[in-house]
Formats: structure tokens, sequence, C-alpha cells
């Protein structure tokens, strides 16, 4: 379409992790793998992400419920 350029329009900029790994830390009591609702999180755990040489490439720390998120 000929002339349809409307550059007048500001959408703004907004850019998006590349990546976003997290999971959950808990006791699993019964030791079936699977969170249970009377298996709580463990807050405190460092955790870290390594890259497939083995090097690590990130740390955290779970929150008060046991969760843990590495974004970039």
């Amino acid at each position: 379409i000929n002339g349809a350029d409307n550059l007048t329009i500001d959408s703004g900029f907004y850019k998006t992790p590349k990546y976003s790994v997290g999971d959950y830390v808990w006791k699993d009591t019964n030791k079936d793998g699977i969170q249970d609702d009377n298996e709580k999180g463990i807050s405190g755990v460092k955790v870290t992400l390594k890259n497939k040489n083995g090097d690590t490439i990130g740390t955290t720390t779970t929150d008060s419920n046991g969760k843990y998120e590495f974004t970039g």
C-alpha cells in the first residue's frame, strides 16, 4: 500500500528477556517428585545455573516460598 506508513505513532519499546528459567525447591516428603499441597517450599537455598560445559552462568537464592528464577 503506497503511503501507508504513519511515523507519528509511538507504541513504546519493551525488551523481552531472552529466557526465563525457574521453579521451586521443596521438601518432597513422600519422594514422588511432585510438590503436594502439604509440601512447602524451602527458602534460602542457593541455586546455580550452568551452561552445557558445566560453567556457572548465574546464581540466585530461593525466596520465602522456595521459588527461584533466572532471566536474561
